[in-house]
């Protein structure tokens, strides 16, 4: 959070002078500002311009070593500090980790706004379902229950309409009795 605090301070730290309403600042004052702006112009790229995959994530915090590496550079000349290019870039810290957390937790909200919103799906796979083989076996015997109950229900419907046909008697004796295929074709 230092490293943070840090970096938004130098706008303020070499924003220079105001004399009758113009900014006068030293040229390693405005080298710092450019790099800084520079680098700040780099850490806050547009999403859609993100990077996608590993080889650009790295191109992308390679790039983000050397512009830091360059504020650095600029931040020791402007205060007379002698240090080497490469001291600065082996020896600085880059709050790499920050990076990449900070993209992949952006990468996150953006993808549960999408799934909220309805614009994408959450895909699911069920890999494995945990199964008690009592129960299992406890639910096959239920259902064979239920099915040689329903044979023998369906046996019984058969016996009482057969019987219920036996003693009809009337108009609707005549329906259920099977007429005689000559009647049927003579008319008779």
């Amino acid at each position: 959070m230092e490293h943070v605090r840090a970096l938004n301070m130098i706008d303020l730290a070499f924003y220079g002078r105001r004399v009758l309403g113009k900014v006068w600042r030293s040229k390693g004052s405005q080298a710092v500002l450019d790099a800084w702006h520079d680098y700040h112009a780099h850490l806050t790229i547009p999403v859609q311009n993100r990077p996608a995959n590993e080889g650009e994530q790295r191109d992308w915090n390679g790039r983000c070593d050397e512009l830091f590496t360059n504020l650095l550079d600029r931040l020791a000349a402007v205060m007379s500090y002698k240090f080497e290019r490469a001291a600065l870039k082996g020896g600085s810290y880059s709050p790499e980790a920050h990076g990449t957390v900070a993209l992949q937790q952006q990468a996150i909200r953006h993808l549960a706004i999408e799934v909220l919103a309805g614009n994408k799906n959450l895909p699911m796979e069920v890999k494995a379902w945990p199964v008690d083989a009592a129960v299992a076996e406890q639910q096959r015997n239920t259902q064979a229950e239920l099915v040689q109950n329903q044979r023998e229900m369906m046996g019984d419907f058969k016996q009482i309409l057969e019987r219920l046909a036996e003693h009809a008697v009337g108009p609707r004796a005549e329906a259920l009795a099977p007429a005689e295929p000559e009647a049927r074709i003579n008319g008779r």
